[in-house]
């Protein structure tokens, strides 16, 4: 029993997480794909070889800090995240880059957030927090979720107000089972809240769409062939890496640039996102005054517009030039609040 314990243990990459080096200035990093890297290496091509390559090489090890489930969870849910880390590079993060440009230690940035969750993980990540030994949050916690919560196909038969409003109840309801971890740094704790970035971008920014990418049984094409319906399947392989593609955000990647009334149905539930994430900060801010704990929300970042070569070759996610953009609008507004 002790030698089955002791190799799945090793089968999940376990370690035991020592002491912050500086307990008065580390960072953590709530959220989803957008905060991890994911997809950012530029050698990761969606291609089969590289999909392999990527999954079956040990990940390198990372500067960062990097907590995949709290001790009250299953290991078991931290097998998928265990694997998406070999597709992500954190350190091209922009957490990460405001982090350093903070002056925090490499390893006092600690990332518990996670690709493809949507913000009913808030708890959950708060929590992975005290994985560490600590009693306290850090002094900073950036919180970034994009589109997860945006991504399902049945966006489309809800009114961008119904669904926004399910939205706020979920994220009342999260920070609500994230009180016990809401302990403030004796110095006082800074929850700097992302507004969503505007991944409809993806599919309407001619810039993007002009970026030239590798793709299985398609060679070299555009993201715009790609969101524009034009690739055909050439085989099975060819097929499986093309519906990763489409199905990464189902309501924004398989909506094409032409299609107005659903894109101008996403942008207004990203709106109204937007303002569900301004009422629950200010409500946040009401609840726990006077007790070290305090909300930012930093929209700045809904205005960022990104070029060719902002984003990785999945035509998505943000690349590591993508993600320092991110890095200077946030840094920009810390330190202007």
């Amino acid at each position: 029993m002790i030698l089955a314990c002791l190799f799945l243990c090793l089968s999940l990459g376990a370690t035991i997480l020592g002491p912050l080096s500086n307990p008065d200035h580390w960072l953590a990093i709530v959220g989803d794909s957008g905060v991890t890297g994911a997809a950012s290496a530029p050698d990761l091509e969606p291609t089969v070889s590289s999909l392999i390559d990527h999954l079956t090489e040990a990940p390198p090890v990372a500067a960062l800090t990097r907590i995949f489930y709290a001790p009250q969870e299953s290991v078991w849910l931290g097998l998928g995240a265990k694997l998406a880390q070999r597709l992500d590079v954190p350190e091209h993060s922009f957490a990460y880059t405001v982090g350093r440009a903070l002056q925090v230690a490499a390893q006092d940035i600690v990332l518990v957030a996670q690709d493809g969750v949507r913000v009913d993980t808030i708890a959950m990540q708060f929590a992975r927090i005290f994985a560490l030994p600590t009693a306290t949050l850090p002094p900073l916690v950036l919180v970034s979720f994009t589109a997860n919560d945006l991504c399902d196909i049945r966006v489309f038969a809800h009114g961008p107000d119904e669904w926004a409003a399910s939205y706020r109840v979920s994220l009342a309801s999260a920070w609500d089972a994230a009180a016990p971890y809401l302990k403030p740094h004796p110095r006082g704790t800074r929850i700097a809240v992302l507004a969503p970035l505007d991944v409809i971008n993806v599919v309407t920014n001619p810039e993007i769409m002009a970026q030239a990418v590798n793709i299985e049984g398609q060679g070299q094409v555009t993201c715009g062939k790609l969101r524009g319906g034009e690739l055909k399947a050439s085989g099975l392989s060819s097929w499986l890496v093309l519906r990763m593609l489409n199905l990464m955000c189902p309501s924004v990647t398989s909506t094409r640039p032409g299609d107005a009334p659903h894109l101008a149905h996403l942008r207004a539930v990203l709106a109204a996102f937007n303002n569900a994430w301004k009422a629950e900060i200010e409500t946040l801010n009401a609840r726990f005054q006077g007790r070290g704990l305090s909300w930012r929300y930093l929209e700045d970042v809904r205005d960022l517009k990104f070029t060719t070569g902002d984003v990785g070759h999945d035509c998505f996610h943000p690349s590591a030039r993508g993600h320092a953009k991110i890095a200077e609008v946030v840094l920009r507004s810390l330190r202007d609040n």
